[in-house]
């Protein structure tokens, strides 16, 4: 039986060489890219690999048997070259000999040939009953060397440590050499047999040809730092980086990936071009504002609009710095990195830093002294021949109307911090709570689930003085959310400073995943309403630029569609990537061409994998149970969903599209009388690789002073399934028990 890695092309016949390949190759990968079960039919994945050795123990009873080596088979007469499975391997002989070609067995020690796909298929039945991997002609394996760009990309590994790391290896293989002769002499005559040495020396030959590590040796394919680098640009889909001249006297550069091969690569991809092409389709024909398809932007567009099928290209660009940015090198190595995705991927796939690709990476100063005409010069050549060819990409010039907003620093990096600095003050002002009260609550705040990873950090004492209180977008989002449970009862429902947090309403509202024109209506009346009240109860403070550029959020929503899958959060976590890089190789001579390459080779690696998106489901314990020994009501509202369904996974947690969802969190489903309501997860279902919540339901009602939903649980809440598709809200959320009673912030404006 073959098992076959679910994240690249490698294959082996036992389950420990599968599990060592996972723990060398991919043990180590990011967070989005666990240890999966090696069970097909298993959705659960694993941080560690003793983990998953014990879950295939406990929940699959096989036994881990001894370890083949990792190779490919290759055919004499095609490019065909696939991990180590004989039976899909004589799949494809037999279509050469179905088209009269003459195929040679492939077994050892037989000169057997034909064009005839009976008599070939009859020998292989007869004299090659049950094939090995001992039984293939070695010029027809390839070993597998994918560990090798994994320790460069993946691990960040220096090229000098590599080298070390392949000689040793190398060496250890020479020296037990000598071992091995030595042990097939004494096992051969442990049988009673005394062989010639010249048998022996065979039988040694034949295992030390055998071997992956003599790929290691000086003159083998791996053996040093150039024959690696060779080797991966002629197997790997590497498109290196083009450096590009500013100044040769003053030796400054910048670096461009080109987008056109890139672009073909991937568009050539089936699972790629089709999840495009399905969300091209999906556009709302009501008036709703689901996606960019739905905006106005692109209806009035006359390359989008059209009845061809195109290819949409977003373009992004920021400064980051990869050196402590209060150390001595703050600014010296201060970099501008332009990034770009295919629009038309649903937002859930298109989020994933994986399909984020580098287009240019610049000092940020050369940018000030050389402009942007010279720096985007190569790109914007690229969409030119794009455009002419045409493969459509957002036309610079053709509709320059503006450019989608960034919540992420408009709203929780810009209007946020600022006006929580003003209303705070003047609370404390008025004796409503201390600034130490304030600091006590938000750090003794019981956090849950996201929240805990985002938590609001303390207010400095000089946030008076600066007229912020400072934070990035992610503490200040949640801060803005939970402030209301944190603080609310201390300030008098009357209190029309409090009553500024209608900005949390407005939040919510862009946060939102879909809009109507009712919704978009009720947008324009919030933001109105509040800068109207901002006005009145500060009538000296001065209106920021952001102040302006929300009022003019309603009308974007309905040209670009939500702006949530415009925001840049996914990108700005994409600097993180050359910012380990640098961290890694420690070195900065020609840093930008040095960063450039390691993330191509790291696309390259990625490119190798079967799939370049993150697994739908991904799950880390299931256990198999009948219906029947579970709980009456668990067991009816089963039997209820599915009535014919025999057994059932039950686990406590599970990631669908890159959200967690997790036992005690609470989902939005359903309304009555036009509120939300709200279900509690008591376990995650999963039956037929698909995702559903057992859930207990809440009632719920909404609370205007704190601006959150008070739930309920009733005594007679019956148990019941829902699905993920059916929710008002991707978004899971904590619930938290505030003064004895149970509250629920939302992260958007839930129903529409």
């Amino acid at each position: 039986m073959q098992w076959t890695c679910k994240f690249c092309r490698f294959s082996t016949g036992n389950q420990r060489t599968l599990i060592r390949h996972y723990k060398l190759k991919h043990g180590h990968y990011e967070p989005s890219c666990p240890l999966p079960c090696i069970r097909i039919d298993c959705p659960c994945t694993f941080k560690t690999q003793v983990a998953l050795k014990r879950h295939l123990v406990a929940q699959h009873e096989r036994q881990l048997d001894s370890a083949p080596v990792n190779a490919q088979l290759l055919c004499e007469l095609c490019d065909f070259c696939e991990p180590f499975d004989v039976t899909k391997y004589f799949v494809h002989l037999g279509k050469h000999v179905k088209s009269t070609e003459t195929v040679n067995c492939p077994f050892k020690q037989c000169s057997f040939k034909s064009n005839v796909f009976n008599t070939f298929k009859a020998h292989k039945s007869r004299y090659h009953h049950a094939p090995s991997f001992d039984d293939i002609r070695t010029d027809l394996i390839h070993f597998g060397i994918e560990d090798h760009a994994g320790m460069q990309t993946v691990l960040h590994i220096s090229k000098s440590a590599i080298q070390e790391i392949v000689d040793d290896l190398y060496e250890i293989n020479r020296i037990t050499q000598d071992y091995s002769i030595r042990s097939i002499r004494r096992t051969i005559q442990q049988h009673n047999c005394n062989p010639d040495v010249s048998i022996l020396t065979q039988v040694s030959d034949i295992v030390q040809r055998a071997s992956p590590l003599n790929f290691l040796s000086k003159e083998g394919q791996l053996g040093t730092t150039h024959k690696r680098s060779k080797f991966y640009k002629d197997n790997f889909t590497v498109i290196e980086p083009v450096e590009y001249d500013l100044d040769t006297t003053r030796k400054r550069t910048f670096t461009y990936v080109p987008i056109l091969r890139l672009l073909t690569e991937l568009l050539n991809r089936n699972e790629v071009l089709d999840k495009v092409l399905q969300e091209s389709s999906c556009s709302s024909e009501t008036r709703q504002y689901s996606s960019f398809y739905d905006g106005s932007y692109r209806k009035e567009n006359h390359l989008l609009s059209g009845e061809e099928f195109h290819i949409a290209v977003g373009l992004y660009i920021d400064d980051f710095e990869i050196c402590n940015p209060l150390g001595t090198s703050r600014k010296k190595h201060k970099m501008c990195g332009i990034y770009w995705v295919i629009a038309n991927l649903p937002l859930k796939y298109r989020s994933s830093l994986s399909s984020i690709y580098l287009a240019t990476l610049c000092y940020s100063s050369d940018i000030k002294t050389f402009g942007y005409d010279r720096i985007l010069e190569p790109l914007l050549k690229d969409i030119e021949v794009l455009e002419n060819q045409g493969l459509y990409v957002q036309k610079l010039g053709a509709s320059v109307r503006g450019f989608p907003p960034d919540l992420l620093h408009d709203i929780f990096e810009g209007i946020v911090p600022v006006e929580l600095g003003i209303c705070l003050k003047d609370l404390i002002s008025r004796k409503c709570f201390t600034l130490d009260q304030l600091n006590n609550v938000i750090q003794t705040f019981p956090y849950r689930f996201a929240d805990r990873l985002n938590r609001p950090q303390k207010i400095s004492q000089t946030f008076r003085v600066k007229g912020s209180i400072g934070g990035n977008g992610h503490e200040n989002w949640t801060l803005l959310r939970l402030l209301p449970l944190m603080i609310g009862h201390l300030v008098p429902e009357d209190n029309k400073t409090w009553g500024i947090l209608d900005l949390k309403d407005i939040a919510e509202l862009l946060c939102s995943s879909k809009f109507t024109d009712e919704s978009l209506c009720y947008l324009e009346c919030k933001i109105s309403d509040h800068r109207n009240l901002l006005q009145e109860v500060f009538p000296d403070f001065r209106l920021r630029p952001k102040h302006h550029f929300i009022e003019h959020y309603p009308h974007l929503v309905r040209c670009f569609g939500p702006l949530v899958d415009f925001w840049t959060i996914c990108f700005e976590a994409k600097h993180s990537f050359f910012k380990k890089v640098v961290r890694d190789v420690n070195n900065f001579k020609n840093i930008l061409l040095t960063l450039s390459r390691h993330h191509q080779l790291f696309l390259a690696y990625q490119l190798e994998m079967p799939t370049v998106f993150k697994p739908d489901l991904e799950v880390v314990k299931v256990t198999n149970v009948s219906p029947d020994i579970l709980d009456f009501s668990i067991k009816t509202a089963i039997q209820r969903k599915y009535n014919t369904v025999k057994s059932v996974g039950l686990t406590s947690s599970a990631s669908l599209h890159g959200t967690k969802y997790t036992e005690g969190m609470v989902v939005s489903f359903g309304q009555t009388c036009g509120l939300p309501d709200f279900e509690k997860i008591v376990k995650v279902l999963i039956v037929a690789q698909k995702v559903s919540f057992i859930v207990q339901h809440f009632t719920a009602w909404y609370v205007e002073h704190l601006r959150c939903f008070e739930l309920c649980m009733s005594m007679t809440s019956e148990i019941s399934i829902i699905d993920p598709q059916d929710l008002n809200d991707y978004s899971p959320l904590s619930l938290y028990t505030i003064r004895g009673k149970q509250y629920i912030s939302p992260k958007a404006f839930l129903l529409h």
